[in-house]
């Protein structure tokens, strides 16, 4: 047995716990089950490539008490303009049969004894039939990781690469190498890149070590210049909580907003709201529709996936579009509406941008207080607008199970820099509360994934 896997076998834990390291690590590995880009998260026809990009990540089970070296690897960061991918083929370096999967994610366990490095090879096919390969060299002690911010950079705009959560398990560090996919690299845990171009880039991070290097790639996409194109946001579903004779009532509610990319910082995108208008009702407590449009106001997309929008309206009666109209006065109102939200590019030659939104928020003035809750996008039962319906969409209508919005609604602040509690963007269907009809409509969207309006 070489030192290089005494290093490794030295590591590992006993049989009896080895069950359960491996069911965590089949719910954790972030190389299982990658809690920011499930697959197919991102959908573009960018300028870099019109076919499939293969990208995969791999996670060593050193503590695992197996008879091999047991390597997990993933390739759901292999995304196509075109689609889905159909399939994945991976040559496992090691002589072993190539292996087709529909699924990104699968493990090898290596027969001993093993050099601890392999060269790894993932096919990707999308549902046109156009393929991508990456190969990647795999080393049993290095676990390389990386993260980047923002997740969805614009053209010009600086993207922060962090490779500080890598492992090595026993041999030296000598150093982080990265390519861009654009034909520039970097060396260093922590690096700054900017695009001159929009497009999908294959992302590849080394790490550099006294017993090989590790590789992994992830892909990102860089979305084009600010203010080129209208950004459109129409609700699917809304409703407000309106206060009549002190009892708070549900009624049907609608968002449309016309916006412009105005700029960015390092924190985010900001927003230009063009034009726009809220419509509550009609129903049996208010009669007649009421319409709210836009005189000014503001939008702000964070990097972490927040939109938060400030705006001035007035109401407009419908008198006043009749001949002659009345004179009745406009009353002005405040709106604030914030929320979990993803800003996509759906194409990047011709600009074409969607958002996924989920705001809580008020409409409100010196003598008026109204909820609002509205859904942009078909993201139902994605709770916290992740783009995947999955455990933790059922783990936030969990934590807010049995509560009444109705009653508590008109508690909440006009305006929280801080954000609202999850309950209000847990009540799926509108009807006041978290209940089983809320855990049922994500149950029925359960693995469903939301990329397209």
């Amino acid at each position: 047995m070489t030192s290089q896997n005494l290093t490794r076998r030295s590591m590992r834990i006993p049989l009896f716990a080895s069950a359960m390291l491996l069911t965590l690590l089949a719910v954790t590995s972030p190389s299982l089950l990658h809690n920011a880009v499930p697959v197919n998260a991102r959908v573009a026809t960018g300028a870099v490539t019109t076919g499939p990009l293969a990208a995969f990540t791999y996670n060593p089970c050193v503590m695992c008490a197996v008879m091999g070296d047991l390597v997990f690897f993933n390739g759901n960061w292999s995304i196509s303009p075109n689609g889905s991918i159909f399939s994945y083929t991976w040559d496992f370096g090691d002589a072993s049969p190539l292996y087709k999967t529909t699924s990104p994610s699968t493990s090898h366990d290596y027969t001993l004894p093993s050099s601890g490095m392999w060269t790894v090879t993932l096919m990707v096919q999308d549902s046109t039939g156009q393929t991508d390969t990456v190969g990647q060299s795999v080393v049993f002690n290095i676990r390389p990781d990386f993260s980047f911010q923002p997740q969805n950079p614009m053209v010009g705009q600086s993207v922060t690469f962090n490779g500080s959560s890598s492992q090595v398990f026993g041999p030296s560090l000598f150093g982080f190498g990265w390519t861009f996919g654009d034909s520039a690299d970097g060396s260093g845990k922590l690096v700054s890149h900017s695009y001159t171009a929009p497009g999908l880039f294959r992302v590849s991070l080394t790490v550099q070590t006294s017993q090989g290097n590790g590789q992994i790639s992830k892909t990102i996409l860089v979305a084009p210049p600010t203010g080129q194109k209208n950004i459109i946001l129409r609700s699917v579903f809304g409703i407000a909580f309106y206060n009549s004779s002190g009892q708070i009532k549900i009624l049907p509610a609608s968002l449309f907003l016309n916006m412009t990319i105005q700029g960015t910082n390092s924190t985010g995108t900001i927003l230009n709201i063009v034009s726009g208008e809220i419509t509550i009702g009609p129903s049996s407590i208010i009669g007649a529709q009421r319409n709210f449009t836009f005189t000014s106001g503001q939008a702000f997309q964070s990097n972490s996936g927040r939109l938060t929008i400030t705006a001035q309206m007035i109401e407009v009666y419908s008198c006043q579009q009749q001949q002659p109209p009345c004179t009745t006065p406009n009353v002005q109102y405040h709106l604030y509406l914030t929320g979990p939200s993803r800003l996509v590019v759906l194409s990047s030659t011709n600009n074409e941008i969607v958002f996924f939104i989920r705001l809580f928020g008020f409409l409100y003035n010196s003598q008026s207080k109204i909820g609002l809750f509205f859904i942009v996008g078909r993201s139902l039962g994605d709770v916290n607008e992740d783009g995947i319906v999955n455990v933790s969409d059922l783990a936030m209508i969990g934590s807010s199970f049995g509560k009444d919005n109705a009653q508590t609604v008109m508690s909440q602040p006009c305006a929280s820099v801080a954000g609202y509690p999850t309950v209000y963007y847990a009540d799926l269907n509108g009807d006041g509360s978290v209940g089983i009809s809320d855990l049922a409509l994500v149950g029925s969207s359960f693995g469903q994934t939301y990329y397209h309006s």
